[in-house]
C-alpha cells in the first residue's frame, strides 16, 4: 500500500512478484489471486510497459482464474478485471473489454459497494480507448457517487480524475473544469500524485 499510494511503481511490482511467489509455495490460489491484482488498485493506467505485458503477473491471474470456482465472488471479479489491464497492449479492445465488462457485471451482481467502486476505477482503465469514453463517463460517475458514499477520499479521487479523463476526450472542456477543480484539491490533500 506504501508503493501504491506514494507512486513508487518499481517497487509495488517488486511487492506483488515476491507476493505470487509466496502464493506459489504454500500452494493458495486465493493468496495467488489476491497477490496477481496487487498492481490494478487505485491505479490510473495500465501497469505493463507499453507494449508489453507482465508475465509474472499474467500467469498468476490465469492460474488464479483456472483454480477458483466458477461462482461469482470477489477475488472472481478482482482477477477478471485486473487482467484487463495486464493484457492491454497484448490483445485486441474487444477481448480486455469483455474481461473488464466480465468483472464490473460480476462486482454488480454481488451487490457490494466497496467493490463495485473499486471494480469502476479497473474497468475505465481496462476499457480505456476513445470508443469508450462515453462509457467511461458513465462508469467514472458511479464510482464518483459510490466512493463519496463510501466516504472513500482515495478512490473519489481516482474516479474523479478518470472521469476528468473521459469528459476531455469528449470535448466537455467546461465539465471537465468542473470537475478538475473537485480533484486538485483532494489529490494534493491526499498526496496522490498520479491523480
Amino acid at each position: 500500500e506504501v508503493h501504491r499510494w506514494t507512486g513508487d511503481w518499481l517497487g509495488l511490482i517488486e511487492v506483488v512478484e515476491s507476493a505470487i511467489g509466496v502464493a506459489d509455495q504454500v500452494g493458495d490460489v486465493r493468496l495467488l489471486a489476491r497477490a496477481a491484482t496487487g498492481l490494478t488498485r487505485g491505479a490510473l493506467w495500465q501497469s505493463p510497459r507499453h507494449g508489453e505485458q507482465h508475465d509474472v503477473v499474467v500467469d498468476a491471474l490465469r492460474r488464479a482464474l483456472a483454480g477458483l470456482p466458477d461462482d461469482d465472488s470477489e477475488l472472481r471479479c478482482r482477477a477478471l478485471l485486473a487482467l484487463s489491464t495486464e493484457l492491454y497492449y497484448v490483445v485486441t479492445p474487444q477481448e480486455r473489454e469483455a474481461l473488464a465488462d466480465a468483472g464490473l457485471e460480476m462486482a454488480r451482481r454481488l451487490d457490494d459497494p466497496e467493490l463495485l467502486v473499486q471494480a469502476c476505477e479497473v474497468w475505465s482503465v481496462g476499457a480505456w480507448r476513445a470508443a469508450t469514453a462515453a462509457r467511461r463517463v458513465e462508469v467514472a460517475e458511479e464510482g464518483v457517487r459510490l466512493a463519496s458514499e463510501l466516504g472513500h477520499e482515495r478512490s473519489y479521487v481516482t474516479c474523479l480524475t478518470l472521469l476528468a479523463v473521459a469528459l476531455g476526450e469528449r470535448g466537455e472542456r467546461a465539465r471537465q473544469r468542473e470537475v478538475l477543480a473537485l480533484a486538485f484539491p483532494e489529490a494534493r490533500r491526499l498526496h496522490l500524485p498520479y491523480a
